[in-house]
């Protein structure tokens, strides 16, 4: 991802897009990790009642303080954990169906660990009578201070919560969770942050990705006016210099459903790139329907690698079709697609197939079809079953020298 990461950076630079939203789908604890360090800003939690690191307290050493703005109906939860390595403590607000807020102490030895459960037996220091203190369709700005000794909390200007611990350092990480179906979106206080982390209740193995479609369907009237581009993390290659006309056509051409790039490694773009010449025909010997050459390519790792090397060698036939679309009905790998906003009410079902939905049923359903911009290339790195024959290493060095290249910073 970290090539992804790079094409991301340099389209926000170039004004190409406005924010990158990294959904943590993570299948391994180790990527799970690398995201939340890579990308620190998070934007969502889910209501899991699992910590997320938001940030530390900012202030002088005598006080400090963490400002948050916060989305959610009930049950936003605060963690802080002095640095000096004392007790830990919950700040929960909106609990019991956002009508108490409460202070918790925990002892330090088990508190607060990342992704572990807090709902320990902590000791209740203080209960407040709180009503209406979160809401879910309204932004509430929370306001943590630490001085004096005291800890207090405000809500849109308003004391939510104050009392007093004797020791407690101002020094503090800060943790939030959400609960009992609570999700709970952030935006963190400071200048606007173009790259949010947004955190999901599972991995993809437990929950597909139904989360990430729910919540954009869920609030369609805040996108309505957005393009949205939709990336497997495993993009290796943007042709920034073309993504530009990419939206234009997504833009100018509503009455098709879903847009794709021209695809390096996807199956429908590879064989029309065949048809006009884009790599030799001898990478792969093939006689018959474009269905069983997709399925071919699919899994085939040793045409996959030649197929990488051959475009990054030599990016510029690829680009070369001789239409500017390609309209297709029937299923397509949705390795880099575009959708409008106007469209997300559509989305919003759990999808057991997100590709066969995206492609095929929904637009069916609409009478309406999809298409391929033929002259904007981006290049997927893998499909499963070509991974255990692919040389990865070697295919990402290719691409790293390929963006290297062509100036994109690597970081």
């Amino acid at each position: 991802m970290r090539l992804l990461a790079a094409y991301a950076r340099e389209a926000i630079r170039r004004g190409l897009i406005d924010e990158w939203h990294v959904w943590n789908f993570a299948r391994t604890e180790e990527d799970r990790l690398w995201l939340r360090q890579t990308f620190p800003v998070v934007a969502r939690i889910p209501g899991n009642h699992r910590y997320v690191r938001l940030g530390e307290m900012q202030g002088d050493g005598a006080a400090s303080s963490f400002r948050v703005s916060v989305r959610c109906g009930h049950d936003f939860v605060l963690g802080l954990r002095p640095r000096d390595g004392g007790d830990c403590y919950e700040i929960v607000l909106g609990g019991w169906g956002n009508l108490r807020s409460v202070i918790r102490r925990l002892p330090a030895e088990n508190a607060l660990r990342i992704d572990s459960l807090p709902w320990l037996e902590g000791e209740l220091l203080h209960d407040a009578e709180t009503p209406g203190v979160l809401a879910s369709a309204a932004w509430r700005e929370v306001h943590l201070q630490i001085g004096a000794d005291t800890v207090r909390v405000d809500v849109d200007g308003h004391a939510a919560l104050r009392f007093a611990i004797p020791g407690l350092s101002p020094e503090c990480d800060v943790f939030g969770l959400s609960g009992w179906g609570g999700h709970a979106e952030l935006r963190m206080h400071g200048p606007p942050v173009a790259i949010k982390r947004f955190e999901a209740e599972g991995s993809y193995a437990v929950s597909g990705f139904g989360e990430f479609y729910h919540y954009y369907a869920d609030r369609a009237p805040e996108y309505a006016t957005a393009i949205f581009v939709k990336c497997d993390d495993d993009i290796v290659y943007i042709d920034l210099d073309r993504f530009d006309r990419f939206l234009e056509f997504r833009f100018g051409r509503p009455d098709y459903f879903v847009v794709s790039a021209n695809v390096v490694n996807n199956g429908v773009c590879a064989f029309h790139q065949r048809s006009y010449g884009a790599y030799p025909r001898e990478l792969m010997e093939f006689d018959g329907p474009i269905t069983d050459f997709i399925m071919r390519q699919w899994a085939d790792a040793e045409f996959t690698s030649a197929l990488h090397e051959t475009f990054v060698r030599d990016p510029g036939p690829f680009s070369r079709a001789p239409v500017d679309r390609v309209e297709w009905s029937e299923r397509i790998s949705i390795n880099f697609i575009s959708f409008l906003g106007l469209d997300l009410d559509h989305i919003g079902v759990n999808h057991d197939d997100d590709e066969r939905h995206l492609s095929v049923t929904i637009p069916r359903r609409l009478g309406r079809r999809n298409a391929f911009f033929m002259p904007f290339n981006v290049a997927h790195l893998s499909f499963f079953p070509q991974e255990a024959g692919l040389d990865l290493g070697r295919v990402l060095g290719l691409y790293e020298g390929l963006a290297q290249a062509r100036g994109i910073p690597l970081g």
